[in-house]
């Protein structure tokens, strides 16, 4: 017991004189390494100090750079689209998100199996509104399939209920790949939506009723391109089909456009059921109801004025519109019909006339060579198709907020 307290003392008191004698020199060391960043700091703090900057900025711009750099092509339009190694990017500007756009899927190419069953090119088989937003805690970016709520007045009470009561579904999450330098846009990879991954954007086996989804390994993206108001991708989309003589591959070529809808809406006119029009409708809501209202309004051209004609207009003179309709003959256009579908289709003037425009319906023929892109929505287009049906049928692409017509086909 002695010996033991006695080593316990005697490594105490070693202890501590090995601390005393060891602490004035850990303090020079000490004050000799503060010294040293000082004078570190004197001489090369500013350049340091910019190096780090360097070094942040870097950091923050790789995954861009990455992205950006070497890639096969950029389509420069409403989003900026990037191509590489075989993956799709939008770069989509921070002020897109939150607006509303319209999915448009038509036909570009069918099998023989469902031109018989009347599909052809050009034929539009589904739409849907959406939007993009941004959730920055999460790191991606999601997509709402936007539909347009019940009709209210906001001066009801019951527009409160209105507008706490409906949410518009998420359909699609995108990781958020990148921003880009100046952090005015966000990256994504939209390969899933265009390759068959995935059938948010585009449902075609179901829409057409064949009720199967795409092979992915048997689909592809063959391009995507941007323009100033819409981005415009075409797929190639094959599904297996299982019927009793055995199985059968199908495979449909399709283009789809995300278009960006008008920033201020057409007023909607309602529809008077004494007159035939095409129509979309919606819920009405009012605090004076005692049942529930459905509201029919007209699809229809937004036909106005052109500058300083609106007096005239107002007056019953007739004038020509600011935007014309204007379809172009498509070049596959048999030649010796080509005029006589011109007339036909520009006979409709008359019509106008009697609502106070002139000139209001234009045809022109698409040459064999231009700089016109059909695969642009804002070109509405008469499509003659090699089909032993014969039919004709006009489909146009409507905004489901108001019932503008924004294209229209002719096939």
């Amino acid at each position: 017991m002695f010996y033991n307290q006695f080593f316990k003392q005697s490594f105490l008191t070693v202890a501590l004189s090995v601390l005393i004698t060891l602490s004035p020199v850990c303090a020079l060391d000490a004050a000799a390494q503060n010294d040293q960043n000082d004078r570190s700091f004197l001489f090369f703090g500013k350049k340091k100090k910019k190096n780090v900057e360097d070094a942040d900025t870097a950091a923050a711009k790789s995954d861009y750079d990455k992205l950006v750099e070497g890639g096969d092509y950029v389509s420069e339009g409403m989003f900026k689209v990037i191509c590489k190694d075989g993956k799709y990017y939008f770069e989509i500007p921070r002020n897109l998100l939150g607006k509303e756009m319209l999915v448009v899927n038509k036909f570009i190419k069918v099998p023989v199996e469902l031109n018989e069953a009347g599909a052809n090119r050009g034929m539009n088989y589904a739409n849907q509104l959406v939007s993009f937003e941004l959730d920055s805690l999460a790191k991606k970016v999601i997509v709402r399939q936007f539909r347009p709520l019940p009709d209210v007045s906001p001066d009801d009470a019951l527009s409160r209920s209105v507008e706490n009561n409906y949410i518009s579904p998420v359909i699609a999450g995108f990781k958020l790949e990148a921003y880009n330098n100046d952090s005015s846009a966000v990256v994504i990879n939209v390969n899933d939506i265009y390759d068959g991954t995935k059938t948010s954007f585009n449902n075609v086996f179901v829409d057409i009723n064949i009720g199967t989804s795409p092979n992915s390994d048997l689909s592809r993206i063959k391009s995507i391109k941007a323009f100033d108001n819409n981005i415009y991708a075409v797929s190639e989309l094959t599904t297996k089909v299982s019927e009793p003589g055995g199985t059968v591959y199908v495979t449909v070529e399709v283009g789809s456009t995300l278009l960006l809808l008008p920033e201020e809406p057409m007023a909607r006119r309602y529809a008077c059921p004494r007159v035939g029009y095409f129509t979309d409708s919606s819920l009405r809501f009012s605090d004076r109801q005692q049942r529930l209202d459905r509201g029919n309004y007209i699809t229809r051209w937004r036909l106005e004025p052109k500058d300083g004609e609106k007096d005239d207009y107002l007056a019953g003179r007739l004038v020509e519109p600011k935007k014309p309709i204007v379809f172009w003959l498509d070049s596959s256009t048999p030649r010796q019909w080509r005029k006589y579908i011109k007339k036909g289709i520009e006979d409709w003037n008359s019509a106008f006339e009697c609502a106070g425009f002139k000139n209001a319906v234009r045809v022109e023929q698409m040459p064999d060579t231009t700089d016109i892109d059909m695969d642009d929505i804002n070109y509405s287009v008469l499509n003659y198709a090699a089909s032993k049906t014969s039919n004709a049928m006009g489909p146009s692409i409507t905004d489901p907020r108001t019932g503008e017509i924004l294209e229209a086909d002719i096939m």
